[in-house]
C-alpha cells in the first residue's frame, strides 16, 4: 500500500514537472514575441528598424536577425515587409526634398552674391552720382551768380539813366533855357533825352527783376542738386560698413548651406543602402512569384 501511494505520489510530482516544463515554454514564447514587438515599435519610433517588422524578426538567444524563416513565409508577414519598405522610401523620398531645398538655398546664396555684387556696383554709382551732382550743382550757382551779376548791372545802368536825366531836366535845361551856356541842339532836345533815358530806365530795372527771377530758379536747382549730393553722401559710408558684414553672413550661410547638401546626400546613400540591404534580405516577399 505504502509503494502504491508512493508509486502515486512520484506520478503526480512528473505530471506536475511536465506542467510546468510546458507552462515555461509557453511563456519563453510569449517573452520571445514580447521582446520582437518591443524591439518593432521602437524602430517605427526611431525610423532605423525595418529588420524589427512585426511578424519578420526572429530572437534567438538575445540576438536579433532580420532574416525570414522561408518556412513562415505568409502573405500578412510579406504584407508588414512591404510596409516597412514603404516606410524606408518615404524616408528616402523626404530627405530629397530636403535635398532639393536645400540645393535651392545654395542658389539663393549665389543670387545673394549677385546682390553683393550690385551692392558694390551700388556704391560706386552713388559714388560718382554725388560727385556729378555736386558739380551740377555748382554750374547751376555759378549760372545764378551771373545772372545775379547781370540784373545788378542793368539797375545799376538804370540808376545812371536817372541821374543823367536828372541833370538834363533840372540842370542843363534851364541853362540852355537861360542862355547861360552854347548847346549844339534846342532846349526841347534835352528834355526828350532826359525822357528817354527815363525810359530806359524803367525797361532795364523791369529787365533786372526777370533776370533776379532765373537766378532764384538756378539757386533753387543748385540747393536742390547740393542737398541730393549730400544725401548720396551720407549714403556712401553706410554701403561701405555694411559690404564687410554683409560678405561675412553671406559666406557663412553659403559654407552652412553646403555642408548641409553633402550631410543630405551621404544620408540618401545610407538610406538607399538600408532599402536594399533590406529588400535583399527579405527577397522572397520581393519575388516576382510571391502571390
Amino acid at each position: 500500500m505504502r509503494a502504491a501511494n508512493k508509486a502515486q505520489s512520484t506520478l503526480e510530482y512528473a505530471v506536475l514537472i511536465i506542467v510546468i516544463a510546458g507552462a515555461l515554454i509557453a511563456m519563453k514564447g510569449y517573452l520571445d514575441r514580447a521582446v520582437q514587438e518591443k524591439y518593432r515599435q521602437g524602430a517605427d519610433v526611431w525610423g532605423e528598424g525595418g529588420q524589427y517588422a512585426k511578424g519578420i524578426t526572429q530572437v534567438n538567444q538575445g540576438n536579433i536577425s532580420p532574416a525570414i524563416n522561408p518556412s513562415v513565409l505568409t502573405s500578412e508577414v510579406c504584407a508588414s515587409v512591404h510596409d516597412l519598405a514603404a516606410k524606408l522610401e518615404d524616408e528616402l523620398a523626404r530627405l530629397e526634398v530636403q535635398l532639393q531645398e536645400a540645393e535651392n538655398l545654395v542658389d539663393q546664396d549665389d543670387i545673394e552674391q549677385k546682390m553683393l555684387e550690385l551692392e558694390k556696383s551700388q556704391l560706386d554709382d552713388i559714388t560718382e552720382s554725388e560727385k556729378s551732382t555736386r558739380i551740377e550743382g555748382d554750374e547751376y550757382a555759378a549760372q545764378a551768380r551771373a545772372l545775379r551779376a547781370e540784373a545788378k548791372a542793368r539797375r545799376d545802368q538804370a540808376d545812371r539813366n536817372d541821374v543823367r536825366a536828372d541833370e538834363l531836366e533840372y540842370i542843363e535845361y534851364p541853362d540852355c533855357m537861360a542862355g547861360n551856356m552854347t548847346y549844339t541842339v534846342p532846349c526841347e532836345n534835352l528834355l526828350v533825352q532826359a525822357e528817354n533815358l527815363r525810359s530806359e530806365a524803367i525797361i532795364l530795372r523791369a529787365e533786372a527783376v526777370e533776370i533776379d527771377r532765373q537766378a532764384e530758379i538756378q539757386e533753387y536747382y543748385a540747393d536742390e542738386s547740393y542737398q541730393m549730393a549730400d544725401r548720396l553722401a551720407a549714403r556712401i559710408p553706410e554701403i561701405q560698413a555694411g559690404i564687410p558684414g554683409f560678405r561675412i553672413i553671406l559666406d557663412q550661410a553659403k559654407n552652412q548651406n553646403k555642408s548641409l547638401v553633402d550631410v543630405l546626400k551621404e544620408k540618401i546613400v545610407e538610406k538607399e543602402e538600408q532599402i536594399a540591404v533590406y529588400k535583399n534580405a527579405n527577397a522572397f516577399c520581393f519575388a516576382a512569384t510571391q502571390p
